[in-house]
């Protein structure tokens, strides 16, 4: 299996733990997640910025990712330009990275 084919598989699976965590349900406005639909958005947002300055680790963890129903929902999930929600959103998937070392 190619390296494109394991960081897919790994993407699914972690979309599908950030669905099972919301049980199916959108986060921001509660309607059921349909499949196809289904968004995993980031909390703090992927960016050039966002990956240089936390890392793909923290961008890409589980805890910056809420399951979302729609684009509205997806916007609406973000917590950029939030500094204080980002440095505690920060420092809890840190500590959690770190449990799982």
């Amino acid at each position: 299996m190619s390296k494109a084919e394991l960081r897919t598989l790994e993407i699914d699976d972690t979309r599908r733990a950030v669905f099972a965590r919301a049980g199916w349900a959108c986060e921001v406005c509660g309607k059921p997640l349909a499949a196809g639909v289904a968004q995993a958005a980031h909390k703090i947002p992927q960016n050039t910025r966002n990956l240089a300055r936390y890392g793909k680790r923290v961008i890409h963890h589980p805890l910056n990712m809420a399951a979302t129903c729609s684009l509205k929902c997806n916007a609406a999930a973000s917590i950029g330009g939030k500094p204080l929600e980002i440095a505690a959103l920060v420092a809890r998937i840190k500590k959690a990275l770190e449990a799982t070392v």
